[in-house]
């Protein structure tokens, strides 16, 4: 019986019945609130339903722990190959085995008497790791598209100026859209004058003078930070900002090249993004709620 088979059972693995390979903590929870529901003592009168439900929630917090899973997965999976590649060495290989299931044994017995939580007190916090989890995936893919679509705005930027060149425009002209780029081609090709050194600060550049101490935002060459004042200034034509609002910022730039120039070059990269965005807010899998019982 399931009860039995719980029970008795000689890894972790086994007692979710779970394949011995790396598993995510959506699929351990997963199976454990499956099998808790057949075995948990709120929902199961037999006699052994105490032991196993304990068993399945020992399992269950040693896999869901990625560290911890790692540790016994390989633990697992050592035994395996000791069966397989040292068949002279099968006694000592169930020797372990042996030993391991004592161990077992003797863990679950050393235990005080099992106190299981209320299935609902189950089932709450099985949501809540449910949430963690979504929270994660979310940050995760947030990090992703926001590199994502930096890269996406520094390409249109040059691909916005090198049209606007072609298309006539004199070389005093600082179009807006770019003008960013043209900010920091001017900082980086500038040389600091000596006794200065440059950081970033929280969202531009500050100058510092070694000797005195002194900061700034303005460049030490005038000629230079007349050329960043340019660039600022034409920077507030624009709808957006690159630093407070990248990804508007972003279809700006891509909506000028389409009216502007006829350039429909990054459309697939536009599409593409777009279907990242919308798998972000729509994960697979979403039915609702997963704990309505």
């Amino acid at each position: 019986s399931l009860l039995s088979s719980i029970i008795s059972s000689s890894n972790s693995f086994e007692c979710l019945s779970l394949p011995i390979a790396t598993q995510p903590p959506s699929v351990v929870r997963r199976k454990f609130l499956k099998l808790s529901l057949l075995v948990h003592p709120d929902k199961n009168s037999h006699h052994l339903a105490k032991d196993a439900f304990q068993q399945l929630s020992t399992a269950f917090e040693t896999l869901y722990d990625e560290e911890s899973q790692r540790i016994h997965l390989q633990e697992v999976l050592s035994e395996q190959a000791e069966k397989v590649e040292q068949k002279k060495k099968e006694q000592q290989s169930n020797d372990k085995k042996r030993k391991r299931k004592q161990q077992w044994k003797q863990q679950k017995s050393s235990k005080k008497k099992a106190v299981w939580k209320r299935w609902e007190d189950v089932v709450a916090d099985l949501s809540r790791r449910e949430q963690l989890e979504k929270e994660f995936v979310r940050k995760k893919s947030d990090e992703r598209l926001e590199k994502k679509v930096k890269g996406l705005m520094w390409k249109a930027m040059k691909l916005c100026r090198t049209l606007d060149e072609r298309a006539g425009c004199p070389p005093s002209f600082v179009n807006g859209l770019w003008a960013p780029l043209y900010e920091q081609e001017a900082v980086k090709q500038s040389i600091l004058s000596e006794g200065w050194e440059i950081r970033q600060g929280r969202d531009v550049l500050v100058y510092r003078n070694i000797q005195t101490g002194e900061e700034r935002e303005e460049h030490p060459d005038a000629k230079v930070e007349s050329m960043i004042q340019k660039a600022r200034k034409a920077e507030t034509t624009n709808k957006f900002r690159v630093h407070e609002e990248p990804r508007l910022f972003l279809g700006e730039i891509v909506e000028y090249l389409r009216d502007d120039h006829d350039y429909f070059g990054m459309d697939e990269d536009i599409m593409e993004l777009e279907e990242e965005e919308r798998a972000r807010d729509n994960p697979a899998g979403n039915n609702g709620k997963e704990y309505d019982y």
